[in-house]
């Protein structure tokens, strides 16, 4: 039906004329009505209200381009781009034009009246060649208050002071840059505004305008060849702009908006310089300018940054790296440890897998294929001792199975968006209290000098600009504050960011990339909150952090930069968390000169040196990282290295999973490091492939810009465990070693699982003794334990169970005491040529399935007293003739028919050859019962000492072991030990 509009008419008010128009007719006419009378007839009714909204890119964008001193509105950054209303960017422009009048608002009741009066005889002066005033000086003697002078087009060389204490509105007339004035303006009135104007700075001096008092607004100018100055308590509303040679510098102020502005070839300073505490003067533009603000910024509150996955914060912008280089930082799949579906265990699940290293009660991991383990692993096993054991996940597979080097997981990232934002109230409580210039929608190129500087308790609020091709981005230092949101900041001459001097800020949903050095600077007790950022492709660091210099780091995609993604150094120490750091030229996170911070819950991935690299002194705490498919080692400790690395998962790395130099002493404790292209752990005493690991020392000479006290350096030196200390960690399916020992220092290893790797369980070579203690060795494809000519070892308290080879091989010195060592393809303990004299085997409990319990060779020395040796198919005991080993007092729990006492009471030597008479297999149904009680199997282990309880990650582990035949072991009784 088409509409109606009832109307009254006066000659007969008895009645009403109906006046029907389709809609199509009413459109047309709303397209030959002015700005005034749309509005008026939008409140007439709802119809009309929508048909007139309907023309926005009609009617609205033809009036809002009928004024020439009126740029597009997204101008200068994208100006391509059609704006999300006609309408109401012609409605901003219009309120934004009347502000700087709006001044006599707040006058009392007799200046209003003398106002009013003024306003209303407010006269338009014009200059111009043709005009009653040919040059701007002779206007301005005869201007009264709130007059307009308009410039007709030409060039006016005025060449002298202007010096204003009357408001009044100079506006150019014509299109931009027909009319150039050449003056400097001193403004003490109240208010004036600037608009359509080109002006330069004089000859006798280089400021083109500085006001000292009242408000300025400059809409639609271009400044040249000089700068504009605004000291407190004045304030500016400077929009459309251009700046060419012409750096702006606002001196304390406490508000003022800088926006849709253009800012080139700023050479000796920066483009924008705001410095000073703001003051606490709020005038009568203050309310105007906050309700600006606060409308336009009203998106850029801290809920909007939730993130996604893989995808810029930053709308409509499409990066000039191209789309395949700013989605390759991403990982294809990204990582996750608690994943609903799809996750490492479905890489790592085998049907036919004989051990399981990890069992757990958890719901959050579930595949059709685990539960049918959970359902066979819920029967009693009579062939397999069960011991509960530390772990992280649920892994089942075969001891040979091959090695996949990528990991495949997801993230729990992907349900950020669902989840309150990280650091919320901090950064609600900083937004809050920020004051001072905003700057927003601007473009800030080629600028030698730099982008935008902010210093001396300065407050500086940035949105959506794009500063590129500066000496440097931003540079916040002493004492100031920043909130830098949703900009674009790249290819710069240096850093992105720059923060020092103790400035903080938020520094949010950017998109930081291609800068000559480090994308974020931050130094000498620098405190800002980055947070939800992409930066990448950068030629040097993503993040650095020296000098003393602290920060929040976290939820951001750094990704494809030259140099570490995240550098510490200098006694830096952030907090830096749920970070996405992948696909970088040198390290993902590298810590290094003294360097501290607290490194928890980052995706490292698919970096080409080592995930985390921390050299010369470096002490940070790492805890609950993915660090996988690096194509070096997973985690690089070089010398003089210290720090704890707690409960985090190191996957996939082409080489080893930890690499450990000399004169280091890390913590490493409660981690998975697991496929690993090469050993689990290595110690190493020298720098072997220091091209395979990189040059950090070389790779980012930021200087030393900290001064540090004698206390200082003396409480750094103290470190957090007196020996390298590696303990309640689960090393499993490696392609190397589990552990190898090749280093210089003493060295601790407790309580940790080490299963089912490719080659030895752990290999001791160096002269300093290793302590191993309380260990599960299991399933290895070598020996479980190797011990090497001139090496040390004590080994106390293990379970060293069903490794391929041997169970302890050694050819050096020390004790092998109070272990279990049981099930093991070949020997359970092997004493080779170069075992010394002081060699001690004590108290074991030895068992072989193929071979001799203990097998001493030729020129082997040593003690071999009070073990317990269960004999199988073959005799407990093999003694060469030329050994020099001691046997005595050794329990044997043999087969029924055997001629041997239980116990060995006489002492063995090289000449006695009794036991070399047997080699035979002895018969099966023959064997006596045994088990292992009194102590229950090894190792036993308790609580982990440094932690309060079981660290959450981890879940109850049960390591199988084979007993020597069917029917000869604890029929279904488990024996456990908790961790």
């Amino acid at each position: 039906m088409p509409p109606k509009l009832q109307k009254s008419h006066p000659s007969d008010r008895s009645g009403e004329h109906d006046i029907t128009m389709p809609p199509e007719l009413w459109s047309l006419v709303f397209n030959y009505l002015s700005v005034g009378d749309l509005c008026r007839c939008c409140q007439v009714c709802h119809l009309w209200h929508d048909l007139i909204a309907s023309l926005d890119n009609t009617r609205w964008k033809q009036l809002y381009r009928s004024y020439p001193e009126w740029r597009h509105p997204n101008w200068p950054i994208a100006a391509q781009v059609e704006p999300k209303s006609w309408r109401g960017a012609l409605k901003e422009h219009y309120q934004a034009n009347r502000i700087w009048c709006e001044y006599s608002k707040d006058l009392d009741q007799a200046q209003c009246l003398y106002l009013f009066r003024k306003r209303r005889d407010r006269k338009i002066i014009h200059v111009g060649s043709n005009c009653e005033f040919r040059n701007l000086k002779d206007a301005l003697n005869n201007a009264s208050a709130f007059d307009r002078i308009y410039l007709h087009p030409g060039t006016y060389d005025e060449q002298f002071m202007m010096l204003s204490k009357l408001p009044l509105e100079l506006v150019g007339c014509g299109k931009l840059g027909e009319v150039v004035l050449s003056a400097s303006i001193e403004l003490q009135a109240e208010t004036a505004r600037l608009c359509n104007l080109v002006i330069k700075a004089p000859w006798f001096t280089s400021t083109i305008i500085q006001s000292t008092l009242g408000h300025v607004q400059i809409d639609n100018c271009q400044f040249e060849d000089g700068n504009i100055e605004i000291h407190s308590p004045a304030t500016c509303h400077i929009r459309f702009s251009k700046f060419k040679h012409a750096p702006i510098e606002l001196d304390s102020l406490n508000i003022s908006l800088i926006e849709n502005c253009e800012f080139t070839q700023s050479n000796n300073s920066a483009a924008v310089n705001v410095w000073g505490f703001p003051s606490n003067d709020y005038g009568w533009v203050y309310r105007q300018l906050l309700e600006t603000i606060q409308t336009s910024l009203s998106q850029y509150s801290p809920d909007h940054l939730k993130y996604k996955s893989g995808v810029s914060l930053l709308p409509n912008h499409i990066s000039d790296i191209g789309p395949e280089s700013r989605t390759s930082g991403v990982p294809e799949s990204s990582v996750s440890r608690n994943s609903d579906s799809n996750s490492v265990v479905e890489l790592l699940n085998d049907d036919h897998g004989e051990y399981v290293l990890y069992d757990t009660d958890t719901s959050e991991i579930s595949t059709d294929s685990e539960e049918s383990d959970v359902e066979q692993d819920s029967l009693p096993d009579p062939s397999v001792h069960r011991l509960s054991y530390l772990a992280g996940q649920r892994f089942t597979q075969t001891k040979n199975q091959e090695l996949p080097f990528q990991v495949n997981v997801q993230s729990q990232e992907s349900k950020q968006s669902d989840k309150e934002v990280r650091n919320h109230g901090k950064i609600k409580e900083l937004m809050e209290k920020l004051r001072g210039c905003v700057i927003r929608n601007c473009k800030i190129y080629k600028c030698q000098g730099g982008g935008i500087m902010i210093s001396c308790h300065g407050d500086v609020r940035l949105y959506r600009n794009d500063i590129h091709e500066c000496g440097y981005g931003i540079r916040c230092i002493q004492f100031s504050r920043v909130a830098v949101w949703w900009n674009l900041i790249h290819h710069c001459r240096t850093s992105g960011i720059f923060m020092r001097l103790f400035s903080y800020g938020v520094i949010a949903g950017n998109d930081i990339y291609a800068n000559g050095e480090a994308g974020l600077d931050i130094r000498k007790q620098a405190d800002p909150i980055i947070q939800n950022n992409h930066i990448h492709h950068g030629k040097r660091s993503g993040i650095v952090v020296l000098g003393g210099g602290k920060g929040t780091i976290c939820d951001n995609d750094i990704y494809v930069n030259k140099e570490a993604g995240i550098y510490i150094l200098y006694k830096g120490c952030p907090i830096v968390s749920h970070n996405r750091i992948s696909n970088g030229k040198a390290a993902g996170i590298a810590v290094n000169e003294h360097g501290k911070g607290t490194i928890t819950d980052n995706m490292v991935t698919n970096n080409q040196w080592g995930g985390i690299d921390i050299r010369n002194g470096g002490n940070p705490i790492i805890k609950d990282n993915w660090i996988c498919n690096g194509a070096s080692d997973g985690v690089v400790i070089g010398q003089g290295a210290l720090g704890r690395m707690e409960n985090n998962v190191i996957h996939g790395n082409f080489g080893h999973g930890v690499w450990i130099m000399s004169t280091s002493k890390p913590l490493i404790h409660g981690n998975q490091i697991s496929n690993n292209n090469d050993a689990g752990i290595a110690f190493v005493a020298y720098r072997e492939n220091a091209g395979h690991h990189g040059n950090m020392e070389a790779a980012g000479n930021h200087g030393n810009e900290v001064e540090v006290s004698e206390e200082e350096e003396e409480l750094d030196k103290i470190p957090s465990v007196k020996v390298a200390t590696v303990e309640y960690n689960s090393i499993y399916h490696n392609a190397g070693n589990g552990i190898c020992i090749k280093g210089s220092d003493l060295i601790k290893i407790e309580a940790n699982a080490i299963h089912g790797n490719c080659g030895t369980g752990l290999v001791v070579d160096q002269q300093p003794t290793a302590t191993v203690i309380n260990n599960s060795i299991t399933c290895n494809a070598g020996s479980g334990v190797a011990i090497t000519e001139n090496s040390s070892i004590d080994l106390h308290g293990n379970g060293i169970y069903d490794n391929s080879k041997h169970g302890v091989v050694t050819r050096g010195s020390g004790r092998v005491v109070c272990n279990d060592i049981i099930g093991n393809q070949m020997a359970g303990i092997q004493l080779g040529r170069g075992t010394t004299k002081g060699f001690q085997v004590l108290k074991n409990r030895v068992y072989s399935v193929n071979d001799y319990s203990i097998s001493l060779l030729s020129f082997s020395h040593g003690v071999v007293e009070d073990n317990i040796l269960f004999s199988g198919n073959y005799t407990h005991q093999y003694l060469h003739s030329n050994s020099q080993c001691v046997a005595r007092n050794n329990q044997v729990i043999q087969c029924e028919h055997a001629n041997y006492s239980d116990t060995t009471g006489d002492e063995i030597s090289s000449s006695d050859t009794s036991l070399d008479e047997s080699k035979k297999p002895l018969p099966v149904s023959h064997l006596s019962p045994w088990k292992l009680e009194n102590p229950p199997p090894r190792p036993h282990v308790t609580s982990p000492k440094t932690l309060p309880t079981a660290p959450s990650k981890h879940v109850t582990t049960s390591t199988r072991v084979r007993n020597p035949k069917s029917g000869t072991s604890q029929q279904g009784r488990d024996r456990k030990s908790v961790v």
